[in-house]
């Protein structure tokens, strides 16, 4: 039956509280039209989220983590609740505000295909229904996981991918824009795929490694959404497949397609293949074919759905060709085998999330019992190795290929090379010579790979690393391993320096496209691996924190005034005002939040054990010992408690996607100022 389900929601706003407090008993005032509660999501949190994460919104009802970013309207939320499903929900909700079904909406499912995980095991279905839920729409597509929850999973599928990965090297792959057309061919004999949102789909780097090597068709629908998408297809794909063809099929009507065809009993398999065989090959754009370049609006640009994804959360991107370099023996290898096996294994290493990937690592330099013994010092189990003694193939040689037939084995894999220089035969300042093993790396990395190269720098400096300049033109993300002057300094130490309790930055270098991020470790001598080191700006946070409080008189302070205390109180564990104000910025959303007083002043609330998640977007998070009514006197006395107007204005806009991931993240996650 059709309901109103804006209808619905004003009917229940009056009452709107009370509901939610049924729904989620936990739930507790938040600020001015919010509720904060346990997320109804406990398994995507590390802790189960043991520190309330969830916002409720009194004005129509929804939720939303700020945490695992799980949202969703009231009519989700009383599913959730009680077991029921959308449409069951609606129904219990519009009965309760009082608002009737006007018609009845009769759907039905038409279709379902199944997108399977390379081993055959089931990755995610898409239904076909009729009419759209909507009532509007004659039909409609949703995506759906293993367990029938609504919404895609994180990983994106090729339509019929076990059959795409048992055909062999130089066999035909047709795509189409639907899967009831790659049905139909499949009925013909031949192998067929297509993209899971069709013309609206975006490429994604695991699309490609089953089709390396092959000979892929794009079946384009007779419009122009489907010719750009047959473009766009061939555009991806260019340099990996064996060879590209766009096949427009005669006699199609307008936004005809292979279906439209074949119902003429003249056109079969037979009289497709002819058509295939007798089209020109797919050309990218040269000089003399200028009609061939595809624009993309900014439009396009802002509807594509594409994140950046990361290994080891700030510091190793996905897809990305990435360099490590430091000093020889400084640790290296040691370094990348804990990131493998904390990749390896999907869990957290020196604060930082990780995402469980494939980890293969090529030494070109250690022997056997050298990298047998490393890997005791972690667990490793999972991880592939190709060591010295099996002679891994030179980057720089015709055979460097077997690792695009790795990546095809092991999709969307991480390769770590060590070290860059015994990795190939050429002269590493040579520009040419180096330009032709990064362009290699980026081609592993545009299949669909992760690059890790670790790589050495020169005596004396080990913030700078050896080589040609193509290595860092050519590369996505440079890290550098370094020991620093002093514990929680970007400073590097001398070469005497002789410190029994070193402190070494990892981080970001001198090169990045994405954002900047670091984290002190210690050695551990007698384990020989690297751990996280205290930084001394966490002790001086946690001091702040608490010269906030105890002067927090109803909950919250000004900026001035924090400043000219902390002077006061500790000047040197602080270092200054500028410190002070430095410090005040980096523990926004962890230590305390911000809001706007009189006169555009700052005011800091404490948050309680620093044990509240950073707010999404331009959420504030309120401090749960303070009630709402003291929280409006604090706003409106900020004047007459005699603090004067602040110079700084330390508020700030949203965090990074990043951060709405993890349910609790220490102060080594926050973004580097």
């Amino acid at each position: 039956m059709k309901i109103d389900k804006q209808t619905v929601v004003e009917r229940l706003r009056p009452n709107l509280q009370g509901l939610l407090q049924e729904l989620k008993p936990d739930a507790k005032p938040a600020g001015k039209g919010k509720l904060l509660a346990h997320c109804l999501f406990p398994d995507n949190h590390t802790n189960g989220d043991a520190n309330p994460s969830l916002l409720l919104f009194l004005d129509k009802g929804g939720y939303k983590c700020q945490a695992c970013g799980e949202k969703g309207s009231i009519f989700d939320l009383y599913g959730l609740v009680h077991g029921l499903d959308f449409k069951q929900s609606l129904h219990a909700l519009a009965e309760r505000a009082g608002v009737e079904a006007t018609t009845k909406l009769q759907q039905k499912v038409t279709g379902r295909y199944d997108y399977l995980n390379p081993d055959g095991s089931l990755g995610y279905y898409k239904e076909r229904l009729e009419p759209a839920r909507d009532g509007k729409r004659s039909k409609e597509f949703v995506i759906k996981g293993p367990n029938g929850k609504l919404g895609q999973p994180d990983n994106p599928l090729l339509y019929r991918l076990p059959e795409l990965l048992r055909s062999t090297q130089g066999e035909m792959i047709i795509f189409t824009e639907g899967e009831k057309h790659v049905d139909l061919l499949s009925s013909w004999g031949l192998i067929a795929t297509t993209l899971p949102h069709g013309s609206g789909s975006t490429w994604h780097d695991s699309y490609t490694a089953p089709l390396l090597g092959k000979q892929v068709v794009v079946l384009a629908d007779n419009d122009e959404v489907g010719r750009r998408y047959a473009e766009m297809i061939c555009q991806s794909l260019n340099g990996k497949a064996a060879s590209l063809k766009i096949v427009e099929l005669p006699g199609l009507p307008e936004k005809g397609d292979v279906i439209d065809w074949a119902v003429k009993l003249e056109n079969n398999c037979t009289r497709l293949l002819e058509i295939i065989e007798s089209a020109p090959q797919w050309l990218p754009i040269t000089n003399n074919s200028p009609n061939r370049l595809t624009l993309r609006s900014g439009r396009e640009l802002r509807a594509m759905d594409i994140k950046i994804e990361w290994l080891v959360e700030g510091v190793i991107p996905r897809n990305a060709v990435v360099l490590l370099y430091g000093r020889g023996g400084i640790g290296k290898t040691t370094l990348a085998m804990q990131l493998a096996d904390a990749i390896d294994q999907g869990t957290t290493i020196f604060g930082m999330q990780t995402v469980n990937t494939q980890v293969i690592v090529v030494d070109y330099e250690n022997s056997l019992a050298v990298l047998s013994e490393r890997a005791k010092r972690t667990s490793v189990d999972g991880v592939l190795f190709c060591d010295s003694s099996l002679n891994p193939p030179s980057l720089d040689k015709a055979d460097w290929e077997i690792y695009l037939q790795l990546l095809r084995q092991y999709p969307g894999a991480l390769f770590i090379f060590d070290t860059l220089r015994s990795a190939h035969s050429g002269d590493e300042n040579n520009s040419e010579a180096m330009a032709l093993i990064m362009r290699r790396m980026r081609e592993l990395r545009d299949a669909g790979a992760t690059v890790i190269l670790l790589h050495h720098t020169p005596k004396g400096n080990d913030r700078q690393f050896k080589g040609s300049g193509a290595i860092f033109d050519l590369c996505d993300q440079t890290l550098a391993l370094y020991q620093t002057a002093k514990p929680g300094s970007d400073q590097e130490a001398s070469d005497d320096d002789d410190d029994p309790d070193k402190t070494y930055r990892f981080g970001t270098g001198k090169k990045t496209r994405y954002r900047p991020h670091r984290v002190f470790l210690s050695f551990d001598g007698e384990r020989e691996v690297f751990a996280l080191a205290q930084n001394p700006d966490d002790v001086a946070l946690e001091s702040l924190h608490e010269i906030i409080t105890n002067m927090s008189i109803v909950g919250c302070a000004k900026q001035s005034e924090i400043v000219r205390k902390a002077s006061e109180v500790g000047g040197e564990t602080f270092g200054g005002d500028k410190k002070i104000i430095s410090l005040l910025k980096k523990g926004i959303g962890h230590y305390w939040t911000t809001e706007k007083g009189l006169h555009n002043s700052t005011i800091y609330r404490p948050i309680q054990c620093g044990s509240v998640a950073p707010p999404i977007e331009s959420e504030k998070l309120p401090n749960r010992n303070l009630s709402q009514k003291n929280a409006e006197f604090c706003a409106e006395t900020s004047d007459y408690l005699d603090w004067s107007e602040d110079p700084i204005d330390a508020e700030f806009g949203s965090f990074s996607d990043h951060f709405s991931q993890t349910a609790k993240l220490a102060y080594d996650d926050l973004p580097v100022f």
